[in-house]
């Protein structure tokens, strides 16, 4: 089974990595606001499920990261306090490198 979904997880990376991804339609408003920002496939951005230590069911037992509130500063969740960022006063959140297999831009 652990070969299996390693195979599937290798195949979607190559897929993605090799492939073409498909661009949104990308629309913009007359008069709305315009600039860069930074997104995850997950709607809210909140610390995955699977970043508490509880909730991880795998053999080696490790939790994927969590990061700040700029994506990339590695924050541990469930420790000295931290919660996920949904939460009031949280500091977790999901990594925006968690999913960096497709980026859109729109000049």
């Amino acid at each position: 089974m652990k070969l299996l979904v390693a195979i599937a997880f290798l195949g979607y990376v190559a897929a993605g990595s090799f492939g073409r991804c498909p661009g949104p339609d990308i629309v913009p408003i007359p008069g709305g606001l315009s600039g860069d920002g930074i997104t995850t496939t997950y709607w809210d951005c909140c610390a995955q499920t699977c970043a508490h230590r509880q909730n991880v069911k795998t053999d080696n037992g490790i939790p994927v990261q969590t990061c700040a509130i700029d994506g990339t500063t590695n924050i541990t969740i469930d420790q000295n306090g931290i919660v996920s960022g949904c939460r009031v006063g949280g500091q977790a959140f999901a990594c925006r490198y968690i999913n960096t297999i497709c980026t859109y831009t729109h000049k």
